[in-house]
């Protein structure tokens, strides 16, 4: 099977383990220069990541995925249900249970940022320049 190429995704998938893999899978699909393209799928590894880490989901819950390539880079977001007490946030110290997923998140996008209505949406804009 051949898979075609795109601007454009929007992937609803469960909030379980193996939703950082789907979604590196398909941001394959996107339209991008490598370098860009390898940057989204890690920022979309950690985002994704921290979502189901942290969001509260219960079974049967998912995430909300969207991503789009132009000629100036590549946008993402990642919906949740948004259950958690408190919203994502940098940390201020790393230990060896992580707390290093929105610093790469950090320096990796040009411009991010967390919405906590409607359950929790974080998004990233990475540019070509970045």
């Amino acid at each position: 099977m051949v898979e075609e190429s795109t601007h454009e995704l929007h992937l609803v998938i469960p909030c379980d383990a193996s939703a950082p893999r789907k979604v590196r899978h398909e941001l394959d699909r996107l339209v991008a220069p490598a370098d860009v393209k390898a940057d989204a799928k890690l920022v979309a590894t950690e985002i994704v990541t921290n979502a189901v880490r942290h969001s509260g989901c219960l079974p049967g819950d998912t995430l909300d995925v969207h991503a789009s390539s132009n000629d100036d880079g590549l946008e993402l977001s990642v919906r949740d249900a948004g259950r958690s007490a408190s919203g994502p946030g940098v940390r201020l110290t790393t230990g060896e249970d992580g707390g290093f997923g929105l610093r790469i998140v950090e320096r990796l996008s040009s411009r991010w940022g967390i919405e906590r209505s409607d359950g929790c949406v974080v998004w990233a804009e990475l540019h070509m320049d970045s």
